[in-house]
């Protein structure tokens, strides 16, 4: 928990920063905390926040990763 109080922090700063793509990093940070913690709907949350910055700046290695990353937590629930 303390690693996403860390991100949370990180978070904040990349949005005063307006720096997009590191928030899209840090959101995918956070939803791999979560998954992490055996919390995938909260891991969902914060994927789906992380993809819709990737598609946004055209980070297409990101956006892979982090379908991946859903993909992951929609199989961790069975669906």
């Amino acid at each position: 928990r303390r690693a996403i109080e860390y991100y949370e922090q990180s978070l904040e700063i990349r949005k005063e920063t307006q720096d997009r793509r590191g928030e899209g990093q840090t959101l995918g940070n956070l939803g791999s905390c979560y998954a992490d913690l055996g919390e995938p709907r909260r891991a969902i949350e914060y994927y789906e926040q992380s993809l819709e910055i990737k598609k946004e700046t055209q980070d297409r290695r990101g956006e892979g990763q982090t379908l991946g990353n859903l993909g992951s937590c929609y199989a961790d629930l069975g669906e």
